[in-house]
């Protein structure tokens, strides 16, 4: 018996919860860097970062351009659905005890139950590579998660660029693959999210337009 209905998955999801927890309490309770809320908040993202996007960088390689169909469903893909949602639990579970006002509702809670929910939806299905691709979209995200806990390495324009690249222009792409790939309407949660991207674009765009200008002041 474990979480999800594949013994790879709920094999990957142990062993990674453990690990991240080991690191985590370990780093955070270690160094005075990460004694704030908001360092820690980012401390899991980061972590996991270092793994889901290659990975998601290769399933996008084998399926999308080699277009190798073996990649929508191997074991590979089954361990890193266990990693990442051992990720998601442990960033909800953390948050109760060291972040909780920097776990906002939309980006945070509802944000990691729905991708939990989609991992055992996907795995009903018996897939896992279309979502496994997704670990693409990370990059904008570990950027802005390296750069809060290292102020000093903080790249504005950075997360702007890799952003549009990976969550509007990839999105819009993966999008299209799910379209083609997947039974029935899975594409539409790509088609629901694309908008909220490009809000979220549009948004860091004016808040990096007025830091240029008063910069140049």
């Amino acid at each position: 018996m474990g979480v999800f209905d594949n013994q790879i998955v709920n094999s990957a999801f142990l062993v990674y919860f453990v690990l991240q927890s080991i690191v985590y309490l370990t780093v955070t309770r270690s160094f005075e860097r990460f004694k704030t809320p908001k360092s820690r908040a980012w401390f899991l993202t980061c972590l996991v970062g270092f793994y889901i996007i290659p990975i998601g960088s290769l399933y996008t390689w084998k399926i999308i351009v080699e277009k190798d169909m073996s990649w929508l469903r191997n074991d590979l893909g089954y361990v890193t659905a266990g990693v990442f949602a051992a990720f998601l639990a442990g960033d909800l579970v953390y948050a109760q005890i060291d972040y909780r006002s920097q776990m906002q509702i939309g980006t945070g809670y509802i944000h990691h139950i729905v991708y939990l929910s989609m991992i055992a939806e996907f795995l009903r299905i018996n897939t896992s590579g279309p979502m496994i691709m997704l670990g693409v979209e990370e990059i904008p995200t570990w950027l802005l998660a390296f750069g809060t806990m290292f102020p000093e390495y903080r790249t504005d324009l950075g997360f702007g660029i890799t952003f549009l690249l990976t969550r509007i222009i990839m999105h819009a792409v993966y999008l299209v693959q799910y379209w083609y790939l997947l039974p029935g309407h899975y594409y539409l949660f790509m088609v629901a999210t694309l908008p909220v991207h490009i809000n979220w674009f549009y948004g860091w765009c004016i808040k990096f337009g007025k830091y240029k200008s008063k910069k140049n002041e």
